[in-house]
């Protein structure tokens, strides 16, 4: 508006004017800390929508997609993350359905194996053809 009804804005400009009005340093310094802290504790891997939102407020963190993978994988759970490692996924995406596709085979795999274990305390046991 200060610069008339047909004038266009810079988007540095309008980032500064929108965050300093909508978003206030003190908002933005705590989510920072939020993306900082970010592990996935109980959260699944399809919830990485938080990663990614947390991520716009400390891009310092993640200058390049490296630095992306590292930060991401160094959040997962102690179960997943050393097998990113050893597959040496290079990038985000890949990493996203890696760790994805690691998280469901532990989900399935877990609970076949608990059931097994079930059935031995109970006298039954799992016989395979």
């Amino acid at each position: 508006m200060e610069l008339g009804k047909d004038t266009p804005i810079a988007w540095e400009k309008f980032k500064e004017v929108f965050n300093g009005t909508y978003f206030p340093n003190i908002v933005r310094d705590r989510k920072a800390r939020e993306f900082f802290d970010l592990v996935q504790g109980t959260m699944t891997v399809e919830e990485v929508a938080k990663f990614v939102e947390l991520s716009h407020f400390a891009p310092y963190l993640i200058l390049d997609e490296p630095k992306k993978v590292s930060k991401f994988w160094k959040g997962l759970n102690d179960r997943i993350c050393p097998h990113i490692i050893a597959f040496g996924v290079g990038t985000f995406t890949e990493t996203i359905k890696w760790a994805m596709s690691l998280e469901e085979y532990f989900k399935c795999n877990l609970g076949s194996k608990n059931d097994e274990k079930k059935q031995e305390l109970s006298g039954f046991q799992h016989v395979e053809d």
